[in-house]
């Protein structure tokens, strides 16, 4: 449907136009017309509106029907009356194409139901997939079965659908594997993480890529803490340089060994106790000092008796009296964790027990400092 104003203009002034009379006689006149706005005469330019209307059926028939009328008169008389255009009109259009609607089913035909309409379909009959062009891909590699010569394998187009070789299965093919004969990773272009230092740790795992660790550190050395040439792991004083054959621990110094000989021989208990006597205090005090003076020695205590009574009676004496120096060390201010006490009886004498002399060298306590 359709509708609108239109315009109208004079072109040329002729006029031709015919007379029959009741006789039959025909006549035929031309004329020039006389143009303007005055009686008798033709407007140059007249102007009306035109509707349209119409139907197509199925894109082979369409009919339409037209209307025009003028809405000013084209001509001005000498008496009163209108003269102004008007027209009625129709056509009936068939076309000898094919139709549009079937253009289109015929566009949109896709018998193997895959998708891809059948004009661009190079495998009408049987399912494919778009990026075959509508041909058959059973191993998904987008080259088509009909030209794959592994049909069964996703490869590349380049080796016609066969997947390119891979020597050392590492999933990178050989010819972008700098590494073919050894598997890798990508990362490294198809060659094995490397280990730069040789220490059994690949680098993406070694914190130390350059210097031999071990599992224990990450790929790093053991730390040496106090710089002694021992790690830590073998170094039983990590935080105080010392002798690798002392087990990483320093020396310690023959003045120091000789103050707590000295201490220890100038304990004494009551007879047959474990209290200590008075004079023996001044010995401890120096122990405890000794200790003081490094945190890091350890001290072990052990008691001493003679033969004198029965083994047990000796054992749990000698080691009440061990006992009772490490209690008084440790109110000195001295770390328990630093002192073992031992009591072994008579079992280790160092003298004679058969005189009264031996016998009381025997009866002592011993002092054993240690890192």
């Amino acid at each position: 449907m359709g509708g609108g104003p239109y315009i109208a203009l004079q072109l040329t002034d002729k006029a031709a136009y015919e007379i029959i009379n009741a006789s039959g006689e025909r006549n035929i006149f031309t004329d020039k017309l006389a143009s303007g706005d005055a009686v008798n005469k033709y407007d140059k330019l007249n102007w009306g509106i035109n509707a349209l209307a119409g139907f197509d059926f199925n894109d082979r028939l369409m009919l339409t029907a037209n209307y025009s009328r003028s809405m000013s008169d084209f001509y001005t008389a000498q008496y009163p009356g209108s003269f102004r255009h008007e027209l009625w009109g129709g056509t009936a259009v068939i076309w000898l194409t094919p139709s549009k609607t079937a253009k289109i089913k015929a566009d949109q035909k896709d018998s193997d139901g895959d998708g891809v309409p059948d004009k661009l379909d190079k495998c009408p009959a049987e399912m494919g997939t778009a990026a075959t062009s509508g041909c058959p891909d059973t191993d998904g590699d987008s080259v088509p079965d009909n030209e794959d010569k592994c049909p069964g394998i996703a490869g590349i187009s380049k080796l016609l659908g066969c997947p390119a070789p891979d020597k050392d299965n590492d999933g990178i093919s050989d010819e972008a594997d700098k590494c073919p004969d050894v598997a890798g990773t990508a990362k490294y272009n198809g060659c094995p993480v490397p280990d730069t230092d040789a220490d059994g740790i690949n680098d993406d795992s070694d914190n130390c890529p350059a210097i031999a660790g071990t599992v224990k550190y990450n790929g790093c050395p053991a730390p040496d803490t106090d710089g002694d040439g021992i790690d830590d792991d073998a170094d039983k004083c990590p935080l105080k340089a010392g002798a690798k054959e002392n087990n990483g621990c320093p020396h310690i110094a023959k003045d120091m060994l000789d103050d707590i000989n000295k201490a220890a021989r100038s304990i004494l208990f009551d007879v047959n106790s474990d209290n200590i006597k008075l004079t023996s205090f001044t010995a401890l005090d120096k122990m405890a000092e000794i200790m003081r003076s490094d945190t890091e020695l350890k001290l072990d205590i052990e008691g001493h008796t003679d033969n004198t009574g029965s083994i047990r009676h000796n054992q749990v004496l000698s080691g009440r009296r061990a006992l009772a120096i490490k209690t008084y060390l440790v109110k000195k201010g001295i770390a328990p964790e630093r002192l073992t006490a031992s009591g072994f009886g008579s079992e280790h004498p160092i003298a004679d027990n058969n005189t009264e002399e031996g016998r009381s060298k025997n009866r002592r306590v011993a002092f054993k400092i240690k890192y």
